[in-house]
């Protein structure tokens, strides 16, 4: 898999940019001015070159799709060096939905 966290930042610049406001009852990706959290790192990890899960993601389900990508969780509830590029999900899996 090729994936740049650079195209996938730049994604979210450009959310930030186009002024998008959050909704979860649009597109919930930025495709039509709204995003929701999950929805738009989805996306945003999907413009990197993430391969598609077939819908957007949410919160709970975000969880398998990263680690059955190649991502791996560096700590749960304890401290860690964040890096550029590090997806933050505030939420236990199996309790995030």
């Amino acid at each position: 898999m090729s994936f740049s966290i650079d195209a996938a930042i730049a994604y979210m610049y450009q959310l930030q940019k186009n002024g998008v406001t959050y909704s979860m009852d649009g597109s919930r990706t930025g495709s039509d001015g709204t995003a929701d959290c999950s929805g738009a790192v989805y996306e945003a990890l999907r413009q990197g070159g993430m391969p598609s899960a077939g819908y957007v993601l949410n919160t709970e389900s975000i969880h398998n799709w990263l680690l059955a990508n190649g991502w791996q969780r560096v700590a749960d509830d304890s401290d860690w060096n964040a890096q550029r590029g590090d997806v933050f999900i505030w939420g236990k899996i199996g309790e995030s939905g």
